[in-house]
């Protein structure tokens, strides 16, 4: 029996068909939920889930509590979350019960802008609606990466794109002049001026219709546009003038982190990601591949309503591919989630196209027609059974799940923050850690480092020296990071979770090694003006001193360990200085004499020998900057200057000759040595050490030693008894108070004087 005889005889056909979709839809949503509640969702909507909860508890719409970054790019969906708490503190199940809205309205947007499918004739209720209903539904809610996106804002962000489509539909089939234009007009904003507050790139959106209803309208469509252009703003514009106000600019700071992690050369950018993700689709859906392709051409060349909101919403798709592959972002499957439906809506007037054909007496295109449908729905229905089978947890989520106690102890304790990882959202929602993400979500110097991951992770290690880290992944990277030297003088693993080759490890952080002097401080960036245009230049910043005390008589030899930009340069200038007072804040005097380096990136300046200069050229990477010709002193104030280019400019240690802030009893190389190095002193022994800080106030001393009972130990600064330790039976981690008036170099003496040998590892001056 042809489509079009079954039309004419049995009514109730085309309402069994939508019927039927409504079903289809509920069955899909409700298994779409219980995946993602069996899986969990998505480490990126974790970030999500804990901004919100910050608001909530009256903290801000951050991150961090206290550092105004916009980490986020749905504040919609953050805020919504936020609103919804009274209701729930599980934001997990707050978010799901969102998507699952989310995808509902989807299939109703969906069934409603097939009502009329492109190029189709028919009344309303005719079979082709009904069809086309179906196969949009069907494609859309099992296209597996918007499964995925579940817990994300993606399924109210595609619910906010169709509705803005359909409404726009509803507009251009309403005379111009009238109330009900205008009615529809204004609800079109309003779903763009959502669509955009759940995502930024919503306002291409919102651009594709205002272009068409320009072009289409002609002059009559000022008025239109005053109306639309009003709507919009008075939804949208509170956000982001707060935004504004509150973090300094409107646009998310993950811009510039996603874009920087394309840098990769082995991950994909979001455009090479698109063509594959397309290409895996067409080869499990090649029917449907095909129905949208006679689709599009059907919307094209058709004429009415319906076409012209389907070249629209094409016209969105086109300029979302075009801009986020012009960015160059990394490719992320969630922001390839909102393209589906506008395919699966062209899929759908694919077939209705064909079921009005096949109407006419060509049986080759009833049968075409059938098997298109088979084909669509066989693997359409291997993807439900999918979603109701109990997926298999994932390793990285099993680990961070064991990973987040002991990382959750080891926060609360003093000076144990922030914690440096590469996946923050999961981790940092059980957690409540404060955070810093190696891609620079979280950290605006970081986000613009455009640099590898790899340098990316090595920066800000050296950058923030966080006293924890998180390592989580396979072999290799981000494993690799813990092979260098300095890293294992630095930290310790203190918690490892393995999940079937998926490793989760919490480095904690040592003292740094003997004669090195951290300055995590010591770095110079801002945020380029725009007005720079693209010569992204960088205002010089506050010079930073390097306060620096040397035995006497010794002549001082320094390398700075930096990290200074392509383009950028860091100038160096030494004053010789007596032992009282510190170092002034302003930066050096006209007198000074330049400082003397060694780097084959720099050009000789008057003053120095041949092939020595002050000023250090940038090559991208950290580097060894060895300095010469320095003025003997028992104190020397480093002066530090850098210039650049958008990037960061920063200098992690200095190691020299110089009385170290840290004193390691025995030879040290790696703190992952067990037992560790340590020396014994018999009672009645002592050991004196001279300790000196190059930035910042020493405020106590530090002691790592093997306590048990018949263990005294007295501490002596500067010829004053501060404490005497000892008495318990462990290895512990002593901190004494200093007198204020102890200054920048202390004599330290420690003096063994219980009943049995003391145990010691290092001291250390802590700021």
């Amino acid at each position: 029996m042809r489509w079009g005889q079954a039309a004419g005889r049995f009514r109730l056909a085309p309402k069994a068909l939508l019927g039927l979709a409504w079903l289809l839809a509920v069955v899909l949503v409700s298994l779409n939920l219980l995946y993602i509640g069996r899986l969990g969702p998505n480490d990126d909507a974790y970030i999500t889930y804990r901004v919100a909860r910050n608001l909530a508890d009256g903290l801000g719409p951050v991150f961090n509590p206290g550092e105004r970054v916009l980490s986020i790019t749905t504040p919609g969906y953050a805020l919504l979350l936020a609103a919804l708490s009274p209701l729930s503190r599980d934001f997990v199940a707050l978010g799901l019960a969102l998507s699952g809205l989310g995808l509902l309205a989807t299939a109703g947007l969906l069934i409603e802008l097939s009502r009329r499918p492109a190029g189709q004739a028919e009344p309303a209720d005719g079979l082709g609606h009904g069809l086309a209903a179906l196969v949009a539904v069907t494609l859309a809610l099992t296209f597996r990466l918007l499964s995925e996106a579940v817990g994300m804002e993606t399924p109210l962000y595609v619910a906010s794109l169709l509705a803005l489509f359909a409404a726009y539909g509803r507009t251009l089939a309403q005379p111009a002049s009238t109330a009900a234009h205008r009615r529809w007009l204004a609800l079109t904003a309003a779903a763009g001026a959502v669509a955009f507050l759940l995502r930024p790139d919503g306002v291409l959106a919102v651009a594709a219709v205002a272009g068409h209803y320009l072009a289409t309208q002609r002059r009559a469509a000022w008025p239109g546009l005053a109306l639309f252009a009003a709507v919009a703003l008075a939804i949208a514009a509170p956000w982001v003038a707060f935004a504004w106000l509150y973090y300094g600019s409107p646009v998310p700071n993950t811009l510039a982190a996603k874009a920087t992690q394309g840098l990769a050369e082995d991950v994909p950018r979001w455009g090479p990601g698109l063509w594959a993700a397309a290409q895996a689709w067409a080869r499990s859906q090649p029917a449907a591949a095909a129905l949208a392709a006679l689709g599009l051409v059907v919307a094209l060349r058709g004429s009415g309503t319906t076409a012209a909101v389907r070249r629209v919403s094409v016209a969105w798709a086109a300029l979302t591919i075009a801009l986020h592959s012009l960015l160059g972002v990394r490719s992320y499957f969630w922001y390839y989630a909102p393209l589906m439906p506008v395919v699966a809506l062209l899929a759908g007037d694919g077939a209705a196209w064909l079921a009005r054909r096949s109407g006419r007496g060509r049986r080759a295109l009833d049968v075409l027609l059938a098997l298109a449908l088979v084909a669509v729905a066989a693997p359409a229905g291997m993807a439900a059974a999918r979603l109701a089978a109990r997926p298999e947890p994932r390793q990285r989520e099993l680990a961070y799940a064991r990973t987040a106690p002991a990382l959750a102890a080891l926060c609360r304790q003093p000076g144990r923050e922030p914690v440096a990882m590469a996946e923050i959202g999961l981790l940092g929602y059980l957690t409540g850690c404060r955070v810093v993400d190696f891609s620079g979500l979280l950290q605006p110097e970081l986000a613009h480092l455009a640099a590898r991951p790899a340098e990316k992770m090595e920066w800000a290690l050296k950058r923030y020296a966080p006293p924890l880290v998180v390592l989580a992944g396979s072999e290799g990277f981000p494993h690799a990071v813990t092979e260098p030297l300095w890293f294992r003088q630095r930290y310790e693993p203190v918690d490892i979770q393995d999940e079937r080759g998926f490793l989760s490890v919490i480095y904690a952080r040592g003292p740094g090694a003997p004669a090195q002097h951290d300055l995590a401080d010591a770095a110079w960036w801002q945020p380029a003006s725009p007005l720079a245009g693209r010569s992204l230049s960088l205002a010089p910043g506050r010079p930073f001193t390097v306060t620096l005390h040397f035995p006497a008589g010794v002549t001082p030899t320094v390398a700075l360990h930096a990290y200074i930009p392509g383009g950028a340069t860091l100038s160096l200038i030494p004053r010789a200085a007596s032992d009282e007072g510190e170092a002034g804040e302003e930066g050096p005097s006209e007198a000074s004499a330049p400082v003397c380096g060694e780097d084959q990136a720099s050009a000789p300046v008057p003053g120095c020998g041949e092939g020595w200069q002050g000023t250090f050229l940038g090559a991208d990477g950290w580097r060894d900057l060895a300095l010469a010709g320095l003025p003997v002193g028992s104190r020397l104030d480093l002066v530090l200057r850098a210039e650049g280019i958008g990037q960061p400019v920063a200098v992690a240690w200095v190691e020299s000759n110089a009385l170290p802030a840290v004193h390691y009893f025995p030879d040290f190389v790696d703190l992952n040595q067990r037992p560790r190095p340590r020396l014994r002193l018999a009672p009645g022994e002592s050991r004196r050490v001279e300790l000196a800080r190059a930035t910042g106030q020493p405020r106590a001393l530090e002691l790592l030693h093997r306590d048990r009972p018949g263990v005294a130990v007295e501490v002596w600064a500067n010829g004053r008894l501060l404490a005497t330790v000892g008495g318990a039976d462990e290895w512990r981690t002593e901190q004494v108070p200093l007198p204020e008036e102890v200054g920048s170099v202390v004599s330290v003496e420690l003096r063994s004087q219980g009943a049995r040998p003391a145990e010691l590892v290092y001291v250390a001056l802590k700021p």
